[in-house]
Parts: C-alpha cells; sequence; structure tokens
C-alpha cells in the first residue's frame, strides 16, 4: 500500500486522502461454481473483496442506489443504469455503496468471450469503463440477470449468461461517449502479481 502523509487539506477532505492512498491490487480469479467457463452474482455486503484483479473480463450492472469504484488513480461514481467492464487485467474495488445498491457481476473465462463475440471482443473489451444505459435497455439486462435459468443446469446456465454477455456488450459499443476507457492493463494468459511472483505490480497502479 503506497501511504502519503496527512495534511490539513487530507484532515478537511477524507475523499481526498481516501483517493492518495492506493493499495496494491491482489490477483484474484473470478469466483465461478465448479466447472463453470460463465458466471452470475448478485452484489452482497459479505462478498465485497479488496482491490483485485483477475483475468477474466468482468461487467457490473448497477440496477438501483448509488456506489463508487476505485481503478488505477481513479475513483468513478455510478447509479442505477450504469455498466462498468472491466478488462483482463484491470484492478478494481468497491470503494462504497448504498444501501439500496442493487448490482449484478457478471464474468466469462476469456476464451468463452472470444467465442461470444467473435470478432468484436477486442474491440468490445478497449471500449469504455463505464456507459449509462438508457432505462429500456436496463430493464431488458434486469430481466436476463434475474432469469430462473441462470441457477439451473451448468450448460443452460452459460448459455443464457452467454445470451446476457452478448447483449450487454452490444449495448456498450453503441455508446456515443466513452468515459475512463477500459484499457487491458496487461495481454491475457500475462502472469502478475499472482502466488509465487511477489512484487508485481499491474501497470496502472502505484508502485
Amino acid at each position: 500500500m503506497i501511504g502519503f502523509a496527512c495534511t490539513a487539506s487530507t484532515r478537511r477532505c477524507p475523499e481526498r486522502a481516501r483517493s492518495l492512498t492506493i493499495r496494491s491490487p491482489l490477483y484474484q480469479p473470478f469466483p465461478m461454481l465448479h466447472g463453470r467457463r460463465a458466471q452470475l452474482w448478485r452484489y452482497s455486503p459479505a462478498y465485497r473483496r479488496p482491490r483485485h484483479f483477475h483475468d477474466e473480463p468482468e461487467l457490473n450492472l448497477v440496477m438501483a442506489g448509488t456506489g463508487a469504484f476505485g481503478t488505477g488513480r481513479d475513483t468513478i461514481r455510478v447509479g442505477a443504469g450504469d455498466m462498468l467492464c472491466w478488462p483482463p487485467g484491470r484492478d478494481h474495488e468497491l470503494l462504497e455503496a448504498s444501501p439500496d445498491f442493487d448490482l449484478f457481476v457478471v464474468a466469462m473465462t476469456p476464451e468463452l468471450c472470444s467465442r461470444t463475440l467473435r470478432e468484436r471482443s477486442a474491440l468490445a473489451l478497449a471500449g469504455p469503463v463505464r456507459t449509462r444505459l438508457p432505462a429500456s435497455a436496463l430493464g431488458q439486462l434486469h430481466a436476463l440477470c434475474a432469469s430462473p435459468s441462470l441457477t439451473s443446469e451448468a450448460s443452460v446456465a452459460e448459455r443464457h449468461v452467454a445470451e446476457l454477455w452478448l447483449h450487454a456488450n452490444e449495448l456498450r459499443l453503441k455508446t456515443p461517449r466513452q468515459l475512463h476507457p477500459a484499457r487491458a492493463e496487461v495481454p491475457v494468459g500475462t502472469a502478475r502479481a499472482r502466488p509465487g511472483r511477489a512484487g508485481a505490480t499491474p501497470r496502472g497502479t502505484a508502485e
């Protein structure tokens, strides 16, 4: 962790103090059920993790409430209708969440992502980190996220997550404005800061 001396300005502004303290991200594979190549979870405070990164591309869909995410030295504030994309190797952390925060988190293996998006895969993962969705699109994604098929047999759930993944990324590619470009910090499959590689720190974060 990189620490900075507490000054009068940071004491008056705790948010500034937090922005000046960047924890070294941990390598943590996206949590998937055994044998799954794609997974969707609904946010619960018990699932919050420290700043981390992984090989799996990830989407965050905010259905209600407000929150804040940290990535690199940036803080991204979100509300209902925001969709965030974390490409492979991009560090991220949920910093704040309102009591009514409702978030769906979806990810898949890089191989399945490439198969699902095909020639659009690289373009989608290099798109905006944050996309603001219209109410109609948010409703469509909410219906897909809440589908009973996500709790069924693994292959059925996988196909459903792939449908959700494709639809969500098509919406991202249509957005007219890019906020916080989601460059993948390291090519998929490159080992960094994994167990046994002490001292490796993702690019874009404090050394």
